[in-house]
């Protein structure tokens, strides 16, 4: 009588061998799946903070295009384009009139860029003369994490670009267009310092 063989198996050393590997395996696997997701995150953000950046200088530009039409009106009691300041050392803000779109019931709109608490806003409401000095309805948040921001126009009639100092003391408006041109920027520039980086963009009001 032929005497059986013992059933063929795994020792415990190569069990342990076996779950040792996997184990390896498995923390590289959750280590790369977890860079993976880390890049994923950092790509996500990175796209966040230019997608705010775009939207606040396509918007901006926008404004600035649609307030040049007003250039040519008398009238209006201001420029319609204007930089303004509530005190001495306060921070410069951007007050601009521009075309409303064609289907709304009003004929112009106020629009005023302002950096507050770190945030850039967009405040935007109707506008008639008698409403100049009212407060804005809606405060749109556009850009977060600001440190400080500088604003320069280029004015045709000194043929040079004016820092906000300057262009805030410029003479109050005549209510001729013809004689406040020279004092209506033909651009604007705005510089931004943000997380210690400076962002820089210059628009052209003019067609």
């Amino acid at each position: 009588m032929r005497r059986r063989r013992p059933a063929a198996g795994f020792t415990l050393l190569e069990l342990l061998v076996a779950v040792a590997l996997m184990a390896i395996l498995a923390v590289l696997s959750w280590r790369g799946l977890d860079s993976v997701l880390a890049s994923r995150e950092h790509i996500i953000g990175h796209t966040d903070e230019t997608r705010a950046i775009s939207v606040l200088f396509s918007q901006l530009d926008e404004d600035l295009r649609r307030s040049w039409p007003l250039h040519r009106l008398d009238a209006l009691g201001r420029r319609p384009v204007a930089f303004v300041r509530d005190d001495v050392d306060g921070p410069v803000r951007i007050d601009l009139l521009r075309e409303a779109p064609a289907d709304s019931p009003i004929r112009f709109e106020r629009i005023v860029y302002r950096l507050r608490d770190g945030l850039i806003e967009r405040g935007f409401g109707p506008w008639r003369p008698a409403d100049d000095d009212l407060p804005l309805p809606v405060w749109q948040p556009l850009l977060a994490d600001v440190d400080a921001v500088a604003w320069r126009g280029w004015l045709a009639g000194r043929n040079d670009w004016q820092d906000a100092a300057a262009l805030v003391s410029l003479p109050p408006s005549t209510g001729i267009a013809s004689a406040d041109r020279q004092f209506d920027p033909a651009g604007v520039e705005i510089t931004l310092l943000r997380r210690g980086e400076q962002l820089r963009r210059v628009f052209a009001l003019r067609d």
